[in-house]
């Protein structure tokens, strides 16, 4: 996931997903990254504020009530939609088909040194946390990218245990 400024979720961080379902976080947290249109070319810089990490989602979902409640103004077509305010315009132009429509998806690469000064000297299990639950050879493998400085201990989360025996 990436995530930096990470603290426990609870009840109140919750939230209601397309289908009604309530689902409760286990983490939120800010990712800091440069977001990029479709061909690649760098829109804007950006740091958004207060994820919500979910088990139940496969996707970092953006409320547009949140974002017209922050004064964005939001429009759209069957293409793309886009969000805009002061100078910022951000177009979510790459289309993921769902079922019964479509979700409108930006890319976003995170600012690395951000995420290496925020977890540097960790522990495994924040480090398998905060990039994924990915298996160890991934957790371990990332972390030696971003040069991320790891305590020997185990890592106790149920999905990393798993990974490792497959």
């Amino acid at each position: 996931m990436g995530m930096i400024e990470v603290r426990k979720g609870g009840k109140e961080d919750s939230a209601i997903v397309g289908n009604g379902e309530k689902v409760d976080s286990i983490e939120v947290g800010s990712i800091a990254g440069t977001i990029t249109d479709k061909k690649g070319k760098e829109i804007a810089k950006a740091k958004l504020k207060n994820i919500i990490h979910t088990l139940a989602s496969k996707f970092n979902l953006l409320s547009i009530v949140k974002i017209i409640s922050k004064e964005w103004k939001v429009k759209g077509s069957k293409t793309h939609f886009i969000i805009e305010k002061q100078d910022t315009t951000i177009t979510f132009d790459i289309i993921i088909r769902i079922q019964k429509g479509m979700l409108f998806y930006i890319s976003m690469y995170w600012h690395t040194s951000e995420l290496s000064n925020a977890t540097i000297n960790t522990s495994k299990d924040k480090a398998h946390r905060v990039l994924g639950y990915s298996s160890e050879e991934a957790t371990l493998e990332t972390a030696c990218i971003l040069e991320l400085k790891l305590s020997r201990a185990i890592c106790k989360c149920e999905s990393y245990q798993s990974a490792k025996v497959k």
